[in-house]
This record gives C-alpha cells, sequence and structure tokens, in this order.
C-alpha cells in the first residue's frame, strides 16, 4: 500500500429520511488521519455534484474526489474518481464499498437501481470510468460495433483492431493509463472509505473483475476493513487466452445438465453442449442472415446480422450472463440448428442488445489498462486445437490484442493469504467466473464462507432473497459465518422456446 493517504469527511442528513441526500464536505478529518497512521502528503478536494440523470434516484449523493494520481509520487499530479453513496435503512448499521466489474466498469452505474440495503452503500468507480472528466472510453470502438455484426470474419477483425489501436493512439499520452490498476483501485477504495469516516468497521463487495480489486484490499492490512464478499470470482492468476473458453464451457455443461433434468427443456435436445456444437460448425458453413429492425437491437438503427459459428458463439456467451436469457437457450440452438428464421431473430436481437449494453457500461481504455498490465504475464496463446462452441469463444490472444496499448507488463503477484471474513458468492451457470474459481481462492482464506447456488449466472447478490439475507446478515454479525441453507435450493429455470 502506498505510503500516502487521503481523507475526507462526509456529513450525513438523516440516514432514515430517502430524500435527503448526504452532504459532501471538504473537512478533513485529523483524527482519523491519527488513529489510522495515515501519512498526510495531500488532502482531497471532495466536490459534491449532481447525480446522472440515469442514476438519480432518492437518497442517493454523488461526488468527485481528488485524489493523488501516483499516492508514492505527490509531485505526479492528481486524478479524480467519481463516487456516489446511497444511506442504509437501518441507521448505524455498516457501511460496504460496491465495486463493479470490467474492467473498466463504473461501479456508480449499479446506484441506480441496486435495493436498497440495511447498511450504507459506497459505490466507488474505477480510475477513468464514472462521471469524471478524465474517461478512458474509445468512442472510435463504439462507432464500429454494430459493423462487426454484419462483415465477415476477417474484415470484422480487422475493423476491430483498427477502431481500437486510434484508441490507444489517442489515449498514448494520457498519464491516467498508467495509474488504473488494481492496486490503485484498491487504494482508493480504502482512501474513500476512510475519508466518510468508516474508520472502525467497512466492508467491500465486489461483482467480477470488483473481485480483484476487494482481494487486492485483502493483500495488505487496511484500517477498518472488516470484511469482504467477493461475488463472481475472478483471480488475478488467470490465464485469459485458455480460461474463458473453459469457464464458458463450464457454464454451457452446467446448463446442459439442468436442460436434461427438465421434462420441458429436454424436449428440445437431449444433450445442449452436443447441439450448441454442431450448431455452431453448421453456421461456420453456411452462415444465416438476420436483418434486425432498430427497435429490435440495442444500436437504435436497422442492422443485418451475419450470423456465422463465431458469433453464434459470441452472441451466445453474452446470454450466459443472464438467468432470464440462459432459459430460452437450449430452445433458440435447437431452431437454429434447423433454419428457424424467428428462433435466429430472438437470438441475434437479445444478444445485440446485450453487446451495446456491454460496451456502453465498460470502458475499454481502462479495461486495457489494467488486463494488459496485469493479466499479460500469465497468458499462454489461444489453443488452436479446441473447436466447437469453447474454441470460437476466444480467437484473438491476449499478446496481440495489447500490441497497441502503451502499458507497462507487470509480474503477477502471489496468492492472497488472510484471516479476514471472506464470503464468496457463485452461481453454477456463470460463463466467466464458474465456482472453481471461488473454491481455488478460498483455500488460502483462512476465513471463508463459500455459497454456491443453482440454476444462477454471473453476480448473484441482487434479484435473490436467500442471498441478499446472507450477505446483510454477514454484515450486521461483523463478519462473522452466515447460516446458508437456504442456497442449497436451486432456482428454477423457467425453460421456453423462443420464437
Amino acid at each position: 500500500m502506498a505510503a500516502a493517504l487521503v481523507l475526507a469527511a462526509l456529513a450525513s442528513a438523516c440516514a432514515q429520511d430517502e430524500s435527503a441526500a448526504p452532504l459532501l464536505t471538504t473537512t478533513t478529518d485529523r483524527e482519523h488521519a491519527e488513529r489510522t497512521d495515515v501519512a498526510w502528503l495531500f488532502e482531497p478536494i471532495f466536490e459534491q455534484v449532481d447525480c446522472p440523470d440515469h442514476i438519480t434516484r432518492d437518497g442517493l449523493a454523488c461526488g468527485i474526489v481528488e485524489l493523488l494520481l501516483d499516492p508514492d509520487d505527490a509531485t505526479a499530479g492528481t486524478i479524480g474518481i467519481s463516487i456516489a453513496t446511497l444511506s442504509g435503512s437501518d441507521a448505524g448499521s455498516g457501511a460496504i464499498a460496491v465495486l463493479q466489474g470490467g474492467p473498466g466498469g463504473a461501479s456508480t452505474d449499479l446506484a441506480g437501481w441496486v435495493p436498497r440495503q440495511p447498511f450504507t452503500q459506497v459505490f466507488i468507480d474505477q480510475r477513468g470510468t464514472g462521471f469524471t472528466k478524465v474517461d478512458l472510453d474509445c468512442p472510435e470502438y463504439d462507432v464500429v460495433l454494430p459493423q462487426l455484426l454484419t462483415l465477415e470474419l476477417p474484415k470484422a477483425d480487422a475493423a476491430r483492431d483498427a477502431a481500437l489501436a486510434a484508441c490507444a493512439e489517442r489515449l498514448a499520452d494520457e498519464p491516467l493509463l498508467e495509474h488504473a490498476d488494481s492496486a490503485l483501485h484498491a487504494d482508493d477504495v480504502m482512501t474513500v472509505m476512510l475519508g466518510l469516516g468508516h474508520v472502525d468497521e467497512w466492508y467491500a463487495y465486489g461483482v467480477s473483475y470488483g473481485t480483484t480489486i476487494a482481494m487486492e484490499l485483502l493483500r495488505e492490512v487496511r484500517p477498518g476493513l472488516a470484511g469482504v464478499v467477493l461475488d463472481g470470482v475472478y483471480p488475478i492468476w488467470l490465464d485469459l487466452d485458455r480460461a474463458i473458453a473453459e469457464s464458458a464451457q463450464s457454464s454451457i455443461n452446467a446448463i446442459a445438465t439442468a436442460c436434461a433434468a427438465s421434462a420441458e427443456c429436454s424436449t428440445t435436445t437431449d444433450d445442449f453442449a452436443a447441439l450448441l456444437d454442431r450448431t455452431v460448425a453448421k453456421l461456420d458453413g453456411q452462415p444465416m442472415v438476420v436483418p434486425l429492425a432498430q427497435g429490435e437491437n440495442g444500436f437504435g438503427f436497422d442492422v443485418t446480422v451475419r450470423l456465422d459459428g463465431r458469433r453464434l458463439a459470441e452472441l451466445t456467451f453474452l446470454l450466459l450472463y443472464s438467468e432470464q436469457t440462459i432459459a430460452g437457450l437450449p430452445g433458440a440452438i435447437a431452431g437454429i440448428e434447423v433454419g428457424d428464421g424467428n428462433a435466429a431473430r430472438w437470438l441475434t436481437a437479445t444478444g445485440s442488445r446485450m453487446l451495446a449494453s456491454v460496451h456502453d457500461a465498460n470502458n475499454e481504455g481502462s479495461f486495457f489498462a489494467v488486463q494488459c498490465a496485469e493479466r499479460l504475464d500469465q497468458a499462454g496463446g489461444v489453443d488452436a486445437t479446441i473447436d466447437g462452441f469453447s474454441g470460437a469463444i476466444v480467437t484473438t490472444a491476449l499478446a496481440e490484442s495489447c500490441a497497441a496499448w502503451p502499458v507497462t507488463r507487470q509480474a503477477t503477484p502471489g496468492p492472497i493469504f488472510s484471516n479476514l471474513p471472506v464470503l464468496l458468492l457463485s452461481g453454477t451457470f456463470d460463463p466467466i467466473t464458474p465456482p472453481a474459481y471461488a473454491e481455488a481462492v478460498a483455500e488460502s482464506l483462512s476465513n471463508s464462507t463459500l455459497v454456491t447456488q443453482g440454476g444462477r449466472s454471473h453476480g448473484i447478490w441482487i434479484g435473490n432473497n436467500c442471498v441478499q439475507g446472507i450477505v446483510a446478515a454477514f454484515i450486521k454479525d461483523g463478519g462473522a459465518a452466515p447460516a446458508i441453507d437456504c442456497a442449497d435450493q436451486p432456482t428454477p429455470v423457467d425453460w421456453f422456446t423462443p420464437g
């Protein structure tokens, strides 16, 4: 952890009154600094701002906190990060830092819709995301994204690479690219939480890449950190060239097992995994052309999708993130195999909307700033011997994607050891962070509780009373291991046939 830590205070107006937004101040709390042995190199400016329209709600306050760009070098200047606070329904019930995934996702985007909890939620954005002045997004890529669905694969790959290279060239002189890694994100989280006055006890919740940041918090002693919730565990040691194909296939296998056990789904296919591989191979030889009107896709204008095998795999992969869309996948793939245009339209329309939403919510520059610095060291190259669905998921090696990005490669850090309470959440259908990752990470965490729920996918805290109750009990009881029996009951899958 950097020697310097910056603090600010947050005064809160009536936590019980949802309409009263907390008020940000620029008052530095010297007592907090003394209690946490903080070395003061810089006192940040905490500015309250109007929340963006898409997250505005009662009880939510937004602000920008100015921090040191490099906590080890005060002469390097400062950077602003955006935050939002949502007061809890139970005054004095604690606070939790909420950390979004990506890399490149803005935690504040979650603030507009996540349910209010008993405890205060503090949404802390990764550097270069959110509503700050320095934005590492790539509009060059946003422009070509719809075209990638319409072009033959070689042309689509060339258009993608050219757009990302143009973005990398534009951002080449941006100092933030070299100061937006997971360790700095973790330092920012601690800075904000202590600055808000949560000195004696605070928690961190991370989802997907947010769990990487949360695990960085565990790597060192953090004043006041009482426990961590990891939802969809994304370890630092993953070989992304191989791991994504493997995790995606594990999701398909879990869905195939659930489908075979369902009287309704098994009438569609007796082996969903084999069906998907056959359909990928068939479309590679004979692509379908699927016209989508502007109201059907996520781009706002008509798009004609060239549905070859790789695009089918890529869109299917996106649909694996949601239990609602998973329920329609076996029926859709079965229909596409026999040339059903309605099935193809459902999959491409739903997948294109998810594609647009995912890229709108994630900053590509922030993504590459992290992945090319932290994940390149262990990337082993794409396994060209894998075919079918899993072979079509990752076709470009991370080293090739990172070639254009001026980011210094970092050595892979060692495993994380901690005796702090850690709650690890997983869904059996998760295509990117399967339960096996949580199990592997838990091996070096001496005070951990594993929760795996059947029928769930990526990020299982919200949308389920059982898991929300487990998390609430974990925080209410000071990190004590909560009762998790309710998670033994799988969430039912409402299978349907699109078309």
